[in-house]
């Protein structure tokens, strides 16, 4: 039979465990990414380690005469205790700094130099695997090694 104490000391053994998987998944997320989106857009992001993202994604303008992606700087929030690693973007107003919407994700750790995120097809919905009527697209994304070039800084704009 169970003593108390072995029946804490499980659950911490599980505890453990648990946290360790969500530190290296999320460790595994931070750094550069790059890759194209199943509309075919170019898709670029940094995970930092603070929650918050540097995102450019497509085609919105010209500055410079240069074409330039559109900007978006979302914090996100991964949960590696479902069985689908969630991925969340959260958008906040600039102006209150009150959450705006969140996009539910889920992603795919393909190997250590590849992802998949699946966003969905409408807010607060996740998706539930990456070929679900629910997704409305595919990111397939690269680990960005050498990227001293890869995104302006948010203080750039």
């Amino acid at each position: 039979m169970f003593r108390k104490s072995n029946v804490v000391v499980f659950i911490f053994i599980i505890f453990l465990f648990t946290g360790m998987y969500y530190f290296e998944s999320t460790n595994e997320l931070l750094g550069k990414w790059e890759g194209k989106s199943t509309t075919g857009e170019v898709i670029k992001i940094e995970f930092f380690e603070d929650g918050n993202t540097d995102l450019y994604k497509g085609q919105s303008g010209i500055v410079n005469g240069k074409t330039t992606p559109a900007v978006f700087w979302p914090k996100y929030k991964l949960n590696t205790l479902d069985a689908s690693l969630a991925l969340d973007f959260e958008y906040y107003n600039s102006k209150n700094g009150k959450l705006d919407r969140k996009v539910m994700c889920i992603v795919e750790f393909i190997n250590e130099s590849t992802i998949k995120i699946a966003l969905p097809n409408k807010l607060e919905v996740r998706p539930t695997n990456f070929e679900s009527s629910s997704v409305r697209e595919v990111w397939k994304l690269q680990k960005v090694i050498d990227g001293d070039n890869f995104l302006p800084r948010r203080k750039d704009f």
